[in-house]
């Protein structure tokens, strides 16, 4: 009986054994394709130090269109300097006619924010925006 059980229990081990060499190995995960990142993702990928990342973040975010505008708006009141800083690069890059609708917002960023970065990345987006109009 205990041979038995020896052996079916080898048989068994063979046979996992055999699987995972016949190409039934686990499905990597996946990673998400620049394309498919979320907004925030982007984002924050904007203040990167890494350039390419960087170029990717505003790739993104230009082909995200109309879609990121209401979030990148929603973003410029952010208490974090760095967030406003970025979703006005955002808007910038996104351009006309989508972006329209942020350019008060950033003028007035642009004269009044707290911060020297944010004041001159609002004054950065208004002028890519309205070149492009």
């Amino acid at each position: 009986m205990v041979r038995k059980i020896s052996i079916a229990l080898m048989l068994l081990l063979v046979g996992i054994n055999l699987g995972c060499s016949m190409g039934q190995k686990k499905a990597a995960p996946k990673v998400p394709e620049p394309e498919k990142r979320n907004l925030q993702q982007l984002v924050g990928d904007l203040s990167s130090n890494d350039g390419v990342a960087r170029d990717a973040a505003f790739k993104g975010i230009r082909e995200m269109g109309k879609d990121a505008v209401p979030a990148l708006m929603k973003m410029l009141d952010d208490p974090v300097p760095a967030t406003r800083r970025n979703a006005a690069l955002g808007l910038g890059e996104i351009g006309p006619p989508n972006a329209d609708a942020a350019v008060e917002k950033l003028r007035e960023m642009a004269e009044k924010d707290p911060d020297e970065g944010v004041r001159k990345a609002a004054a950065n987006a208004v002028k890519q925006i309205e070149t492009r109009l």
